[in-house]
């Protein structure tokens, strides 16, 4: 399954905009299959943007989100902006060719420093 940037951001701003009971967030999202949200959760949690756990059936495993953790508190706060997310990505795109959640982390440091004129 190929990992889409944009769909993580999604998921980021659905988990933010879910109150917190302890339970898991459900996550739907119109034309997106759940095992494709599942996968997204898993690297999501490995990025440690989100408080996740996997739960085994027969068709393999499911991934689901308790909440964000402080670092994807962080990084949605530059994320939330469409403007700054997709001036992110071009950036990212032009400098080095890929999409990565470190990447843009990276060129979101950048532009908050240039911001405050460091």
């Amino acid at each position: 399954m190929k990992r889409d940037i944009d769909l993580s951001r999604e998921i980021l701003l659905i988990i933010e905009e879910a109150p917190f009971t302890g339970d898991a967030i459900k996550i739907q999202i119109p034309d997106r299959p759940s095992q494709e949200i599942w996968y997204h959760i898993r690297l999501l949690h490995q990025a440690g943007l989100v408080e996740a756990s996997k739960f085994g059936f027969t068709g393999g495993e499911m991934w689901n989100a308790f909440g964000l953790t402080n670092a994807g508190h962080d990084f949605l706060e530059n994320a939330r902006n469409k403007n700054i997310w997709e001036k992110a990505k071009t950036i990212v795109m032009e400098k080095w060719g890929i999409l990565t959640i470190e990447a843009i982390k990276i060129v979101f440091e950048q532009m908050t420093k240039q911001a405050l004129g460091q």
